[in-house]
């Protein structure tokens, strides 16, 4: 893995003197005022954070001149590879755009950062058809932080194309604190393409590993790929009958001890709590400002918010100020449009040891129609220095199907044979996968 590492840094700085998207991602960024657009046309980036405004910048300005898909090509890894910095410790404008109240940097922002650069990534990587393609974000699984970055030092977003399937790809992005070498946080982004002029799934270049390491790792991810796949379909398997029956128990068991508290409330366990009392909520209009370059509320902005909503619930439930330790799962179901009424509303599904897991669903609602349409479900996880967290009861089988499915996939990703641990208390462990330190020095 080390080789892997070495190889795809090597390869990144040569393809970036060749690629004139990497221009991009490879400049420090100077005032934040410098990165805004100076035309007298409004861009989609204009109202975004610096790094956005610029990524979005440049990728309006790569178009070609095509009526028809253009052939596709193979690519390397290397030829999709991006690196972004971020001066924060000599430019003190840029220091202030992220900075949180807690004088650290905003998890939020760098969410919403990591998906434009994921997206410029794999515009880039499916060039010369890009602008005939909607590129789009699937699936966010998994973003990893490992060390909470420090406002006042230089850090980097870095990313590349790590696997193509016919219509889709993921990218590894990873950001690092650049005074310590240090991997701050680790994200892998899926993406599919679709036709502009038919919505329908459209093939892709694509990635041909050109070194041992590379090819490792691409193998890897189609092995895990096709992993979740068959895991997918051992709902309608009968050999996934004693796990089926592991989850109804725990289900049974969580709306049993809970049936006690909703029917003695006065003399419940001080130590366990209601999921409707874990809850918040908001509504806000998709805004004009919102949009991407598609013209579609920008997903990146949906996560910064739905981020923020899962922090307060987090700080709300446990009184105090929360660590943000990963976006477990991001679910795209269906597009925002410009002008939606959009309801954000959060809950804490579950917590074991001093880990707590918030849940935030998106949905479009149309009040003419009295009807709403889930468009994204957000999974974060944060975790607290000291106290002990109350366990979260479900009062219905619905919330009780939420917080066991949430568990089993929890267990999946993670490779954990006994999903117990809902009913009892464990000990949070997290062993990233392989490919975890790719873009590193």
């Amino acid at each position: 893995m080390a080789g892997f590492m070495r190889s795809c840094m090597s390869g990144y700085c040569a393809a970036r003197m060749r690629i004139t998207m990497k221009d991009l991602l490879s400049r420090r960024l100077g005032a934040s005022a410098s990165c805004m657009s100076t035309s007298s046309s409004a861009s989609p980036g204009d109202h975004q954070s610096p790094v956005v405004a610029e990524l979005w910048k440049r990728r309006l300005e790569a178009s070609g001149d095509f009526d028809v898909l253009p052939s596709l090509q193979s690519k390397s890894p290397q030829d999709s590879a991006g690196n972004i910095t971020y001066d924060f410790a000599n430019n003190l404008a840029l220091q202030d755009a992220y900075r949180s109240p807690w004088d650290r940097v905003r998890i939020g922002r760098i969410l919403e950062d990591m998906d434009a650069m994921a997206g410029t990534i794999a515009y880039d990587h499916c060039l010369p058809a890009s602008p005939l393609l909607h590129i789009v974000t699937a699936k966010v699984d998994r973003i990893f932080c490992h060390q909470r970055a420090d406002i006042g030092r230089a850090m980097a977003l870095r990313g590349q194309v790590a696997w193509t399937g016919r219509t889709s790809m993921e990218i590894y992005m990873v950001a690092v604190d650049l005074d310590s070498d240090t991997l701050l946080m680790h994200a892998n982004f899926t993406f599919v393409a679709r036709s502009r002029t038919t919505g329908k799934a459209a093939a892709i270049n694509a990635i041909v590993p050109s070194t041992p390491e590379e090819q490792e790792e691409f193998d890897g991810r189609a092995a895990k790929n096709e992993r979740a796949r068959q895991e997918r379909g051992k709902h309608a398997d009968v050999t996934g009958r004693n796990e089926h029956d592991r989850y109804s128990r725990m289900k049974h068991q969580l709306l049993a001890e809970a049936a006690q508290v909703t029917a003695f409330p006065a003399l419940a366990d001080a130590s366990v709590i209601l999921l409707r009392s874990t809850r918040l909520s908001n509504y806000f209009i998709a805004q004009n400002q919102n949009r991407n370059t598609s013209g579609r509320i920008f997903g990146g902005f949906l996560m910064r918010r739905a981020f923020e909503l899962a922090f307060s619930t987090a700080y709300c439930f446990c009184g105090q100020v929360p660590s943000f330790v990963e976006v477990d799962e991001v679910l795209f179901l269906a597009p925002v449009n410009i002008g939606n009424l959009l309801r954000f509303e959060s809950c804490v599904l579950y917590t074991e040891g001093n880990i707590m897991h918030v849940e935030v669903r998106t949905s479009v609602t149309c009040p003419e129609e009295s009807a709403n349409t889930l468009s994204n479900v957000f999974h974060f996880s944060f975790a607290v220095s000291s106290g002990v967290l109350k366990r979260v009861l479900p009062e219905n089988e619905l919330e009780a199907d939420r917080i066991v499915a949430r568990q089993r996939a929890e267990d999946i990703q993670h490779g954990n044979i006994v999903a117990d641990s809902i009913i009892g208390d464990r000990a949070h462990t997290d062993s990233p996968e392989p490919g975890r330190g790719i873009l590193r020095r």
